[in-house]
């Protein structure tokens, strides 16, 4: 299996990796994608009331969402 290393487009749904437990969380899209010192990152928004989260995702904690 192949792993897709292009950065996820804005406004795609997607699962997120909980810092709690590291099970993936559904719910959210792709806010903005963030480029920082060579890496990709996303800001996510929560579609369940819309609300952007405060924190940065790193890319390898964020996958696409089978919607």
């Amino acid at each position: 299996m192949s792993v897709d290393l292009r950065p996820i487009d804005a406004g795609r749904p997607v699962a997120i990796r909980s810092y709690y437990d590291g099970d993936w969380a559904r719910g959210f899209s792709i806010a903005e994608v963030i480029l920082k010192a060579g890496e990709v990152w996303y800001r996510i928004r929560r579609l369940a009331d819309n609300a952007v989260l405060p924190a940065l995702f790193a890319f390898q904690d964020v996958i696409p969402d089978r919607v």
